[in-house]
């Protein structure tokens, strides 16, 4: 997991820094959020099963960021809404996602 936060660091801070040349410098904290929104699920998830809950799942998961973020990049007019869905999608479960283990 460790590795996995790397990259993610890596290819947002990439977007980060094509957002801040070609847009405005401001477009560059969109990447960021989206870095520090997916760090805080995998930070609940470890803290949730050391309580004994149940945190799997969830509406955009790593896989589905880089899939999203892959297609952002191919096609130059979407990224910035890409990005934006990416940032709704990784943040708008996080009520539901703890549940007892049974």
């Amino acid at each position: 997991s460790v590795i996995d936060r790397v990259t993610d660091a890596l290819l947002l801070g990439g977007v980060a820094w094509y957002l801040a040349s070609t847009e405005s410098p401001h477009m560059a904290l969109l990447p960021f959020a989206i870095m520090a929104a997916s760090s805080i699920v995998s930070y609940e998830r470890a803290k949730a099963e050391s309580l004994g809950l149940y945190a799997k799942g969830g509406l955009m998961e790593r896989a589905e960021r880089i899939v999203l973020l892959c297609i952002g990049l191919l096609f130059e007019s979407i990224l910035v809404p890409v990005l934006w869905l990416m940032l709704v999608l990784t943040v708008a479960d996080w009520p539901n996602r703890f549940r007892k283990m049974v």
